[in-house]
């Protein structure tokens, strides 16, 4: 069973919905006084080379925060 949020392989969304629904919990976000804060990384688009192991290691050791890190 894929999560409520989960747009990947569900018949009739796209990448619209997405968008949708993050613009939508931004806007209910900033109504009840607080603040939206997103972080989008296609890694793979943006380096091609890239090896995702070596990444993680170079991330770690930068001190970004394992749950950034560890998004799988």
């Amino acid at each position: 069973m894929l999560p409520a949020r989960q747009f990947r392989g569900c018949p009739r969304c796209n990448t619209t919905n997405a968008v949708h629904m993050v613009v939508s919990r931004i806007k209910d976000a900033w109504c009840s006084g607080h603040i939206a804060a997103a972080l989008f990384l296609d890694v793979q688009g943006a380096f091609p080379n890239t090896v995702g192991d070596r990444l993680i290691h170079n991330m770690c050791k930068c001190g970004v925060p394992n749950c950034y890190v560890r998004l799988t």
